[in-house]
């Protein structure tokens, strides 16, 4: 299952109950200047959407997102990263030819790496979760390419 907002997909994903022991199924979505979490309820459809920043953002140019402990919100030229609804101290190591346009950023619980795809240069970006950048890589063939998935095994 998948929520569609404002051309974001975000796929739901699975988060420990507040009230401890079962998963709950959750999907987020992001407005101008908010993520909205959803809940899947019994019947497994989701609930009423539920504000997750603690203070408002600007996210109007906001491209994608990927989840794993954080939210990692991707803006052509730059990656945010919130916790907890909160927004972090996180910038991305500088690389050249710098960042315009990502299109894409991957990364899971289960990754030790965060995947930048910037097809306008032709290239992946791999980043540790501190910022750091790891490698580059490069080929025309990534010009066309419109989505990214990594299995780092």
């Amino acid at each position: 299952m998948a929520v569609r907002a404002e051309g974001l997909r975000v796929p739901l994903g699975r988060e420990e109950s507040p009230k401890g022991g079962v998963d709950l199924e959750v999907g987020f979505q992001i407005s101008r200047f908010q993520i909205w979490r959803f809940r899947a309820n019994a019947e497994q459809t989701l609930g009423p959407a539920e504000g997750w920043l603690k203070a408002e953002a600007q996210l109007q140019d906001a491209v994608d997102l990927a989840i794993d402990n954080n939210i990692y919100v991707l803006h052509g030229n730059s990656l945010e990263r919130y916790f907890n609804g909160t927004r972090q101290n996180f910038n991305l190591a500088a690389v050249s030819p710098s960042i315009e346009r990502a299109q894409k950023v991957f990364t899971t619980p289960d990754q030790q790496m965060i995947y930048l795809l910037e097809p306008s240069a032709e290239r992946i970006l791999i980043y540790n979760k501190n910022g750091r950048l790891q490698n580059q890589l490069k080929s025309p063939k990534l010009h066309d390419a419109a989505d990214l998935f990594v299995d780092e095994r």
